[in-house]
C-alpha cells in the first residue's frame, strides 16, 4: 500500500472524487475516472497477469508442437537487454533480467544436450561490448566451453536477429534449431523467424504470470504494472511487424 504506484494511484481516486459533481458528470469527472480506471487496471495483479499469461500460453501450444531436443540441437537465445555500456566481456552482470532467466535456461538445456551449441544473439550500444558477447562470456563462467558457443553481436532487433542468424547458420545447416526467449516474447519472435524462412521450434522460457492472491486485486503494484507493459510491448510490436510486413499476415 505505500509503494509509489499504489499511492499515485489512491491520488487519482481522491483527485476523481474532488471533481466530482452533485448536479450532473462534467467532462474533467469523467475523464479523471478514464484516468483512474485505466491505471488501476495497468497496475492489477489480476489483469497483469491474465494479459500476459495470454500470450505465455500461446507459447507454451507453439512448443507443444515440437520433438524434444536432439543431442545436436542448435539452442538460439535471444538478448533481452543490457543496461549501460559495458566495456569489459565479463560485466554480464549488466544484462538484463530476461537476458539472465533465458541464458540461464539456455545453459541448463546445454548441459542436457553434450553435443549441443548455443546460438547468442544480441547487439549493443556502438562502442560497447554486445549483449551476445556479455552471455558467451557468463555461459562460459557457467561451465560451457567456447567451441560450444556462437555468437550474433550485430541485431538490435528482433527482426534483425532472424535475418542475421539465418544467414550466419546458412540455409543447409541440418540441425535441428530452437528458439529460446521469454515466453511473453516467443510469439512475436516465432512469427519473425517464420517469415525470414527460418524453421525453428519453440522452447519458452521466463514464465512470470502468477496467480495473485484476492486481496491484491485492487491494490495497485509496480510489478503488475511492469508485467502491463511488457504484454503491450509485445502485442504492439506484433502488430507493428505485422504492418511492415515482418510478419506474415
Amino acid at each position: 500500500m505505500s509503494e509509489p504506484v499504489a499511492l499515485f494511484g489512491w491520488s487519482l481516486v481522491a483527485l476523481t472524487l474532488l471533481y466530482a459533481r452533485p448536479l450532473g458528470f462534467g467532462r474533467r469527472w469523467l475523464g479523471c475516472v478514464a484516468l483512474t480506471l485505466i491505471y488501476f487496471l495497468c497496475c492489477s495483479p489480476t489483469f497483469a497477469n491474465a494479459l500476459l499469461g495470454w500470450l505465455e500460453q500461446r507459447a507454451v501450444a507453439e512448443a507443444q508442437m515440437c520433438s524434444a531436443p536432439a543431442n545436436d540441437s542448435v539452442f538460439i537465445v535471444l538478448g533481452g537487454g543490457v543496461s549501460g555500456s559495458p566495456h569489459n566481456v565479463h560485466e554480464y552482470s549488466r544484462l538484463q533480467e530476461s537476458s539472465l532467466r533465458r541464458l540461464i535456461a539456455a545453459v541448463d538445456l546445454a548441459r542436457k544436450s553434450p553435443s549441443s551449441v548455443l546460438l547468442l544473439s544480441g547487439g549493443g550500444v556502438e562502442g560497447s561490448i554486445s549483449q551476445g558477447h556479455l552471455m558467451a562470456s557468463m555461459a562460459q563462467a557457467l561451465g560451457i566451453p567456447p567451441e560450444r558457443l556462437i555468437v550474433e553481436p550485430q541485431s538490435a532487433t528482433t527482426y534483425e536477429e532472424a535475418r542475421n542468424i539465418g544467414r550466419l547458420l546458412g540455409a543447409s545447416d541440418p540441425r535441428p534449431k530452437y528458439l529460446v526467449t521469454s515466453a511473453a516474447h516467443m510469439p512475436r519472435a516465432l512469427a519473425t523467424f517464420a517469415t525470414s524462412g527460418m524453421k525453428v521450434c519453440a522452447l519458452p522460457v521466463d514464465f512470470r504470470k502468477i496467480v495473485a492472491p484476492w486481496y491484491e486485486t485492487l491494490v495497485p503494484q509496480l510489478t503488475a504494472l511492469t508485467k502491463t507493459s511488457e504484454a503491450v510491448h509485445e502485442l504492439l510490436g506484433y502488430v507493428f511487424y505485422l504492418l511492415t510486413g515482418k510478419i506474415a499476415w
